[in-house]
């Protein structure tokens, strides 16, 4: 599920249950007991167990993608430019999970905002459909005029108005909203990853150059 002309598209295939299944073999002891905190956590956040009953529905390749992002003439612009990324997992969802999902987005976002300690770094979540899809859009309040009062261009976090969905048989984090429909409007071309291949990375590396020329100087600025 990818948008034409990406920067870059990463897919692992990796067979979570064998690896959850044999964690004691395969994991670092001291790592452990982060496991148990991540399974009494997701179970928190969404109301279902991770190793019971969300394992055994996900798939086993995962998709990283980005792609480029343009803004337009006048459109108030961050300081360090990112692209549209996304983040693509298969799936089977039934309507209580799909709710599940739901609840740990708001929850999630939720934690990000108190965690950012200022309410103008709060998320403001929303709900909306598009193409008949249920999707969950998080964006953050403009900010201050103290905080933009040293500043040129908005802060790095207005990259982001993050949004997720189960998209067909796939769930998608996406860090925009524009992002997440562009990959509905193209779910019809889904692609697999060539038979015998576990991993695979694909660039484009004058895209990638482009984006590196759009912030020259911002990345000079911080030491970058």
């Amino acid at each position: 599920v990818s948008p034409k002309e990406p920067i870059a598209v990463v897919r692992l295939k990796r067979n979570l249950r064998s690896l959850w299944e044999y964690q004691d073999d395969l994991i670092a002891e001291n790592a452990l007991p982060e496991l148990v905190k991540f399974d009494s956590t997701f179970k928190t956040l969404t109301g279902l167990t991770f190793a019971e009953e969300v394992l055994p529905n996900l798939g086993d390749e995962v998709t990283l993608v980005a792609i480029g992002r343009e803004w337009a003439d006048g459109e108030q612009a961050p300081e360090v430019k990112l692209p549209h990324m996304a983040f693509i997992w298969p799936i089977k969802s039934d309507e209580r999970m799909r709710q599940s999902i739901d609840l740990a987005f708001q929850q999630v976002m939720s934690l990000i905002g108190i965690q950012q300690a200022e309410m103008s770094r709060k998320f403001m979540v929303m709900r909306e459909t598009y193409k008949e899809i249920p999707i969950m859009t998080a964006s953050y309040p403009a900010p201050s005029k103290g905080e933009m009062e040293s500043r040129r261009a908005l802060p790095i976090r207005y990259n982001f108005t993050p949004a997720a969905a189960v998209v067909g048989d796939h769930y998608v984090f996406a860090s925009t909203g524009t992002m997440l429909k562009r990959l509905i409007d193209g779910r019809e071309g889904v692609t697999k990853s060539p038979t015998g291949k576990n991993a695979g990375l694909w660039v484009e590396p004058r895209a990638g150059m482009a984006m590196l020329t759009a912030n020259r100087d911002a990345l000079i600025a911080q030491h970058m």
